[in-house]
């Protein structure tokens, strides 16, 4: 197999049909300008999970693995921490074979990610090689693809694919199904819009969009078993007549492929090159052999840097505070864009607000005494990534007004106030405007800088 180490640095990797040692070439001369990425996981050690394993970080990356190479953008994801690695193969697979094991059901986390490092595709295909060993909370496995930035699926814009696994113990044998859902990723958005309607082959009654042990006169085969079975699985993304077509095929133990459907579906945020990542939720799966194909004919247009922006607040009296917002914008991304508006966000209520829109400004009136505010910058940039624009939002620490609070303290009935509701959903935790790697829009909490707007371009 062919293993690409790293496509940024155009590395091209051969894998010996023995024990999948790895050969490096690093002759930029015969990189693939639009290459493929295939991994079966032998190569790697079983110690340990796969983040502290290095070779493993550069074949694979997400934003744990990131920050721990030293990118202090990238979060420190927690929930892909300690839940991957590779292991022996546990299911009497071929001597020497070795498998990515993920587990992060409950109480561990919920949600898990990676992505082959650096690789942006438009159109291609993706297969790999699945064996579940729980449905318990409906586990699912999938992939985001044509991601605008390689974080969560609900941070960013991507289509996100995904194949659920569902038992029903009320029938012997067990009836297990796998059905396909396709929904639609934003920036920022918390949980993304399902679009499983609009697949071909999804039909209420009689659901297309799914294969199963059971065919639709209830007559049982065990080939198609979907748990504890080696199944491969296959998405395909291809632009035809200027629409992006979503499909996906699943082929069983008894070597059939079974076709599950197609989304048809277009969207200028989506259309573009993006990063593709394998998710796993709640799961307990085994994965070997991932390969992408690339189909492109032309590679992936390069990205300027996403802008970095802060802003701070001084000078703070009782209805009134000075602020500043710094822009490091090396590459331009915010040019003929820029700046949006600056909000000043009462913590305890986020319906209550001060909007200023003159983004020269440089002081907020109208502040409540006696009241925490944050400030949040709202920005607009483009790092040409055939994506479009997209919107970014920068956080102050938060600051307290002085003077006596407008709010008389007799009228508090004692409650709490209600929780922000994240949204739900499997890998919800991830904060809405928290977009992550340098490739999205940065947060900077806790910013020092007292400074003007400043742009500035590369030299």
């Amino acid at each position: 197999m062919k293993k690409l180490l790293s496509v940024l640095v155009g590395l091209m990797l051969a894998v010996s049909a023995a024990g999948g040692a790895v050969t490096a070439f690093a002759d930029d001369t015969t990189a693939d300008p639009t290459p493929d990425f295939s991994d079966n996981f032998d190569s790697y050690s079983t110690e340990g999970f796969i983040e502290d394993d290095a070779s493993f970080r550069q074949n694979w990356e997400n934003e744990l693995m990131l920050n721990i190479d030293g990118n202090e953008m990238a979060a420190a994801d927690s929930e892909c921490k300690g839940v991957a690695q590779v292991i022996a193969d546990p299911t009497g697979g071929a001597a020497g074979n070795k498998v990515l094991h993920i587990k992060n059901y409950d109480p561990i986390g919920s949600f898990f990610y990676i992505s082959p490092k650096g690789l942006r595709v438009q159109d291609f295909e993706v297969s790999f090689k699945m064996y579940i060993n729980r449905s318990a909370q409906e586990p699912w496995v999938g992939l985001s693809v044509r991601k605008d930035n390689n974080v969560r699926y609900n941070g960013c814009n991507n289509v996100l694919m995904t194949l659920k696994t569902v038992e029903d113990a009320s029938v012997t044998p067990a009836r297990e199904v796998l059905p396909l859902a396709m929904l639609r990723g934003y920036a920022g958005a918390g949980n993304p819009q399902d679009k499983t309607k609009d697949i071909d082959t999804y039909d209420e009654d009689n659901p297309g969009n799914q294969v199963s042990n059971y065919d639709s006169e209830g007559n049982y085969n065990a080939q198609k078993n979907i748990m504890r079975n080696w199944i491969t699985v296959r998405f395909k993304v291809e632009t035809v007549d200027g629409k992006t077509q979503y499909s996906s095929y699943v082929t069983t133990a008894d070597g059939v492929e079974n076709y599950l459907g197609m989304l048809e579906y277009s969207s200028k945020s989506v259309d573009g090159y993006g990063y593709v990542s394998l998710n796993a939720c709640i799961s307990d799966v085994y994965i070997d052999d991932f390969q992408l194909t690339n189909n492109d004919e032309e590679p992936a247009p390069v990205l300027k840097a996403a802008p970095q922006v802060s802003i701070a607040v001084s000078n703070v009296t009782e209805t009134e505070a000075d602020f500043a917002v710094t822009v490091d914008d090396p590459d331009g991304a915010m040019d003929g864009l820029g700046l949006d508006y600056i909000e000043f966000v009462n913590t305890a209520d986020e319906n209550d607000m001060v909007r200023v829109t003159d983004v020269t400004a440089t002081k907020v009136t109208g502040l409540k005494a006696g009241t925490e505010y944050r400030a949040v910058v709202t920005y607009s940039y483009d790092i040409d990534d055939g994506n479009g624009i997209k919107i970014g939002q920068a956080s102050s620490d938060p600051f307290k007004t002085t003077g006596q609070s407008t709010t008389d303290p007799g009228d508090d009935n004692g409650d709490d106030p209600a929780p922000t509701d994240p949204g739900g959903g499997c890998g919800s935790s991830l904060a809405a405007v928290g977009l992550g790697t340098a490739a999205g829009a940065v947060i900077l909490a806790g910013a020092a800088f007292v400074a003007l707007v400043v742009k500035r371009k590369k030299d």
